[in-house]
């Protein structure tokens, strides 16, 4: 399928702004993960009410960094959605679809991170801080189950054109069974426990060096990528 000039301006700008949303997503993801909650979310509720209250700027820090990946989340979900409805792709439509259900999901999982903001010293005594961010994690895995779906359209969309092209496929797959096969398990059989973290580190590299390698594509070289999304559409 040829494309427009039109469109295909509109696709470099929409390009430019999936790829640098999701380049600035994954640093984001790496300070509120350093800065707070990997030490936090493997605490016990004493434990973790005594960390809370000596490192609330860290807490502040982290949940920023939050806000900013959901935002750049949602900026990343509506530019696949410009690119594929400009490519005319209803998989790629479908795959964006998902990528903002996911964002609906972690927004509504943020909640209780912000409630986490208006305890008083005796509620965290009690083990609220606990309770809010352990709720917090079980929905944004949930939300990971669908990243999971969406990681798995942009495999199959994606073009295998050259070696760079079909390792990429291969790490946005591989990546997508990652993430469906670790959320998907823990939310589902208990004794999936002691599993978790072997396959956490398994899939680690491909969950990673899918989604952010396709970003630098896009940002990068989104002309090159644009031709080679148009002839798997023409042929079919």
């Amino acid at each position: 399928m040829l494309v427009n000039s039109s469109f295909v301006l509109a696709y470099l700008k929409y390009s430019k702004i999936v790829g640098l949303s999701i380049i600035i997503m994954a640093a984001l993801a790496i300070v509120a993960m350093l800065s707070f909650f990997e030490v936090a979310l493997s605490l016990d509720s004493q434990e973790l009410s005594s960390y809370f209250v000596s490192n609330r700027s860290d807490y502040y820090l982290a949940l920023s960094a939050w806000v900013g990946i959901l935002i750049c989340d949602v900026l990343a979900s509506w530019g696949f959605l410009k690119i594929y409805h400009g490519l005319n792709s209803s998989l790629g439509r479908i795959t964006a679809q998902l990528r903002f259900t996911y964002s609906a999901i972690l927004l509504f999982a943020m909640v209780p991170l912000f409630g986490a903001l208006s305890l008083d010293a005796k509620e965290i005594e009690s083990g609220l801080v606990f309770q809010y961010l352990h709720q917090f994690e079980r929905l944004w895995s949930l939300g990971l189950i669908v990243f999971g779906l969406h990681l798995g359209g942009l495999a199959w969309l994606n073009p295998h054109s050259s070696k760079f092209y079909g390792f990429l496929k291969i790490m946005l797959f591989l990546g997508a069974i990652g993430y469906l096969l670790i959320h998907g398990l823990s939310h589902n059989f208990s004794y999936f426990a002691t599993w978790e973290l072997p396959m956490t580190h398994l899939f680690m590299a491909p969950m990673i060096l899918g989604e952010v390698g396709l970003a630098f594509v896009l940002w990068l070289k989104p002309q090159a990528y644009l031709r080679a999304l148009e002839h798997i559409n023409s042929t079919g």
